[in-house]
């Protein structure tokens, strides 16, 4: 995690390799009302299983419109290795809504290789 990521929602750039994602949802509260305005500030590994911990690439905070939607246009992430530990394919989330307090998680996807194996 970085502080102070540049407030957008299209992380893709020129040259970037990678398979094309879109990442759509909505942020609801705990009774299922949807949070409008709310912070998500996301992050992930880049097609070679890579962060960019120098600067931006595939960095970004981004608000949820007035319905709790929200959508990310970036590539899909891979999966990489971190020591002896192989974790699999994922984003970095921490989303906060204006009276909401912030949530930090990660999103995973089921058909990654490595998904049973990652602690």
């Amino acid at each position: 995690y970085k502080a102070g990521a540049p407030e957008r929602n299209v992380f893709v750039e020129s040259g970037m390799k990678g398979v094309p994602f879109v990442l759509t949802g909505r942020v609801l509260d705990v009774t299922g009302s949807p949070v409008p305005n709310a912070m998500i500030d996301l992050w992930h590994a880049d097609s070679a299983g890579e962060y960019d911990n120098q600067g931006w690439k595939l960095r970004g905070r981004f608000r949820t419109d007035g319905s709790g939607r929200y959508k990310l246009q970036t590539i899909q992430p891979k999966w990489y290795q971190a020591g002896n530990i192989v974790r699999s394919a994922h984003f970095h989330v921490k989303v906060s809504g204006p009276s909401n307090p912030l949530l930090t998680t990660a999103l995973y996807f089921e058909d990654d290789p490595f998904i049973g194996k990652d602690g």
